[in-house]
């Protein structure tokens, strides 16, 4: 096996299923469980898996890619600027810390549960800034993982430590992600050793954030008085599928009444109308579950269904399976560094839209696209690739003054 098999389409669309049927199983501790038939939903999920392999399919799936064997066309480190670099590195850091003046604490250490929410009041114009620390970490990994220096392993470690300092779980998860799917480029293991890695890594992955959640809630809170092994195993659980219970719901909820891209564009539409109010997870909680003091999410392909009926899943599916496909052929050959990685970043979240339902190619995926534009190397770009390039550097600068300004006002 090799990273071509590792990475296929149809893997992915097996994990989507996996969780499905795997939502089905009644859990322990009722977490993530709703009041819903979920049986009747299974043909958006068959039009999901048939419209996303399209998409695949007629966006070049059959086209011989490169060997991974292949040399990286030029060297990453050259491919960036390092003092643009490190000035993102200190874009990041900046507001981290400015986030952590809002909560008044580090959430790791603190006991209230919702400490997380109090940020939200920065809104994305100071947060997406934050998130910079996860996309420069995964940009230091592989510049560590190709010249092997120090410097970038440290700020791998750095990029790790802010984001579990701040039980940002997604994120910590999608740091081992990278890391592990970087490392598998151009190798070739067996299956039976790559089953046995997965199981592994991934069971010591999630009882590490069911571990979190844990301490996030408190055992007393959620144990039922169960000893902490079955509590993390049902956390987990609860956690993966719950969104698709909770998806069933509202579409039992909403009885057909559209949301009309509250969900999937919402951040999107709030960008351009200001006062477009609550979208997205919070929308969902504000109308369905208003005693819950935290948004909730659900689960692709409800996201699709529950803006656009059955057309959106046949829609967002075809778009995200022929992008899933396109970016893929980069990461893979090695022939475009920068669309490799938007790959990671996009690969990680079609996987975690089975848990937020979050489009893909969502705002924060332009800014940290952005971000990295603004310390990658145009040279040899032409057309419509550099113009695209240079204006995502360029609109990512101009959002710092106005990100600083807002941030600085609501410390």
């Amino acid at each position: 096996m090799n990273i071509r098999h590792l990475t296929s389409p149809v893997l992915v669309v097996g994990f989507v299923l996996a969780l499905f049927f795997a939502s089905f199983v009644e859990n322990g501790i009722s977490w993530g469980r709703y009041d819903t038939e979920l049986f009747q939903y299974v043909g958006i999920y068959a039009l999901f898996v048939l419209c996303f392999l399209i998409g695949g399919r007629l966006s070049g799936a059959n086209r011989n890619i490169e060997n991974d064997h292949n040399a990286i066309a030029g060297s990453f480190e050259e491919s960036i600027n390092k003092k643009r670099f490190v000035i993102v590195w200190g874009v990041a850091i900046l507001f981290y810390s400015l986030k952590l003046l809002v909560l008044g604490a580090v959430p790791i250490l603190s006991s209230d549960p919702t400490i997380r929410s109090t940020g939200a009041s920065l809104g994305g114009v100071v947060d997406y800034p934050v998130r910079l620390l996860s996309i420069l970490g995964v940009v230091s990994f592989w510049l560590y993982y190709e010249v092997r220096r120090r410097q970038y392993l440290a700020l791998f470690a750095l990029s790790v430590l802010c984001n579990l300092l701040m039980l940002n779980r997604a994120e910590l998860l999608f740091l081992v992600f990278a890391a592990g799917l970087i490392s598998l480029r151009g190798k070739r293991i067996k299956l039976s050793s790559f089953v046995g890695y997965c199981v592994g890594s991934v069971a010591l992955l999630f009882v590490g954030i069911g571990l979190l959640a844990v301490v996030r809630y408190g055992a007393h809170n959620i144990g039922n008085g169960l000893d902490l092994g079955e509590l993390v195993l049902w956390v987990i659980h609860g956690d993966l599928t719950g969104a698709i219970n909770f998806g069933s719901y509202v579409a039992d909820t909403v009885k057909g009444e559209l949301l009309g891209g509250r969900y999937t564009l919402g951040e999107y539409l709030s960008i351009i109308n200001p006062w477009y109010g609550a979208h997205g997870a919070e929308y969902l909680r504000n109308e369905f579950l208003p005693n819950r003091k935290t948004a909730q999410s659900v689960a692709l392909p409800f996201n699709y269904y529950l803006d656009f009926g059955f057309f959106g899943v046949a829609l967002f599916s075809f778009v995200c399976g022929s992008a899933y496909v396109a970016l893929r052929r980069y990461f893979i050959s090695g022939g475009n560094i920068l669309a490799g990685t938007l790959f990671v970043l996009f690969f990680f979240n079609l996987l975690l839209s089975v848990r937020n339902g979050i489009f893909p190619v969502n705002p924060l995926f332009l800014y940290c696209m952005g971000g990295v534009c603004f310390f990658y190397k145009v040279g040899g770009l032409s057309g419509w690739r550099l113009l695209v390039m240079k204006l995502s550097a360029t609109l990512f600068v101009m959002s710092l003054p106005v990100s600083l300004l807002i941030g600085l006002s609501r410390v």
